[in-house]
């Protein structure tokens, strides 16, 4: 069975889940946030078809904003030192993406 029938949209990761996860403190806070799952260069958005031959041999680039932010705000956290980042295979071009707190 694919993961992804088994991830309810409640459990489906937000950037406003990201962002409390991230700030949120306690102890009983998780230690990895899943921000993505499926193959995030695939899924930050596609190319497609445009009227102008003259663009890119007649395609364009439309991003996905909700996950370009959120692996945005992830790769920040990275860069702060807050996160380091990880990728756990499930299949074929089907990835979990992980932020993992440090200390």
């Amino acid at each position: 069975m694919s993961k992804l029938l088994e991830i309810t949209p409640a459990e489906w990761p937000s950037i406003g889940k990201f962002r409390f996860w991230l700030v949120g403190g306690g102890p009983n806070r998780p230690r990895a946030f899943t921000y993505h799952f499926g193959f995030l260069a695939r899924d930050r958005g596609q190319m497609v078809p445009v009227e102008s031959a003259s663009v890119l041999g007649g395609v364009k680039w439309v991003s996905c904003p909700e996950i370009e932010e959120l692996a945005g705000l992830a790769w920040s956290a990275y860069e702060r030192g807050e996160v380091v980042l990880a990728q756990r295979r499930h299949g074929d071009m089907w990835y979990e993406y992980l932020a993992i707190r440090r200390g």
